[in-house]
């Protein structure tokens, strides 16, 4: 969380038409996403895991910048944060994934943690590309769903144009683990671009009794080395205020922006420990 007050938090209504019986959904409340909203997000993913995904991103916050860098090919992944002088690393390959970090530009690397260890599905407990900056900036209809613990309430379209944008209002659902702090949320997806999530609208419960207000926008391009849709800008912009109403506000306000590539994969050790000076593991 950013904690700013120099900044406000503007809330929009998004203006939509309900659909009609032809459309997404017969009815005014509806409890699922159409099927192709999932079909096309994964068709998205596997879209990606075919190219060798190179990626930056800059925040941008009151002068402020932080870099992450991110490097993909297939299921392998490098993503890397610097901030402050301080580089922060996690990795993702076929055998283990693991966190180094330095201290300093041109210092040793240090090792936070190796696991070779998978799940029974047979992926890794912590893929390190979870809920990343550069994660979310591909992220569809899945992140929505799944990573927030929401269920659809209804589903409306700005147009009856097959391609136009769908808003989908969410509440917590009953299997939230407890410390799960939104309430309900408003997302609007581009059906045009594979069901990326376009705008969100984010209604929290803080554990000390506060709230919050979340609007999250995303400006969507068209790579041209990939030739696929990607989440070029995130502007975000909130406001929590404190249980006790005597408390300050806390506002968000920043922006990050992102560019990607194709990566040409000529280092046999990019994904490796190797590659930062460090044995690999037995």
């Amino acid at each position: 969380m950013r904690n700013r007050t120099n900044a406000c938090c503007v809330s929009v209504q998004v203006v939509v038409a309900v659909l009609s019986a032809s459309a997404l959904c017969k009815s005014a409340a509806c409890e699922e996403l159409p099927p192709e909203s999932f079909s096309q997000a994964e068709a998205y993913q596997k879209l990606l895991r075919t190219h060798q995904v190179k990626g930056t991103s800059t925040d941008r916050l009151s002068g402020e910048q932080e870099f992450v860098r991110y490097e993909q090919v297939g299921d392998q992944v490098v993503r890397s944060e610097t901030l402050d002088g301080l580089t922060d690393v996690s990795v993702r390959n076929h055998a283990y994934y693991f966190r180094v970090i330095r201290p300093v530009e041109g210092g040793k690397w240090n090792v936070v943690y190796v696991n070779q260890q998978k799940d029974e599905s047979g992926s890794y407990t912590r893929p390190c590309h979870a809920g990343t900056r550069l994660g979310f900036a591909m992220e569809t209809v899945w992140g929505a769903l799944q990573k927030n613990h929401l269920d659809v309430v209804s589903i409306t379209a700005t147009s009856d144009d097959p391609n136009s944008d769908v808003t989908v209002k969410m509440v917590c659902s009953e299997q939230a683990p407890a410390d799960f702090r939104v309430d309900s949320g408003t997302f609007v997806f581009s059906r045009e671009h594979y069901w990326l999530i376009k705008e969100a609208r984010l209604s929290e419960t803080l554990p000390n009794g506060g709230s919050g207000v979340v609007r999250i926008e995303h400006e969507i391009s068209i790579c041209e080395p990939l030739d696929l849709p990607v989440i070029s800008k995130k502007k975000v912009n909130g406001v929590y205020m404190q249980a006790d109403p005597s408390g300050p506000e806390v506002i968000l306000n920043y922006e990050i922006d992102y560019a990607f590539d194709k990566l040409i994969d000529d280092d046999p050790n990019r994904f490796k420990l190797t590659r930062f000076g460090l044995p690999e593991p037995d």
